[in-house]
């Protein structure tokens, strides 16, 4: 599997698991957050999906496509803290605390 087929799986792969701690902290979201955290999970998805898409027709020729998949994987590593410690925060604070 290429090097880009793998990036883009890991990356959809945290947004659709920031989507699902989305979910499950739901009640505790404000209706704002709750859509922002949705569009943005679909919005890294997209994001990766554009830059996977370039680099298979491209080739590995378009510097603009790491830029992109670097700062996809940035945005999504960042969606799933920031949805970890909310659900973290919603169950009562840190295990064993």
């Amino acid at each position: 599997m290429k090097l880009a087929a793998v990036l883009w799986a890991v990356i959809v792969l945290a947004a659709m698991a920031g989507a699902a701690l989305t979910l499950v902290a739901r009640g505790n979201l404000a209706h704002g957050d709750l859509a922002s955290n949705l569009a943005l999970s679909v919005s890294v998805a997209a994001f990766a999906t554009l830059g996977a898409l370039i680099v298979r027709r491209a080739g590995n020729r378009n510097r603009l496509d790491d830029a992109r998949r670097g700062r996809g994987t940035g945005v999504s590593r960042d969606c799933v803290r920031v949805r970890g410690d909310r659900a973290r925060d919603v169950s009562g604070g840190a295990p064993g605390g």
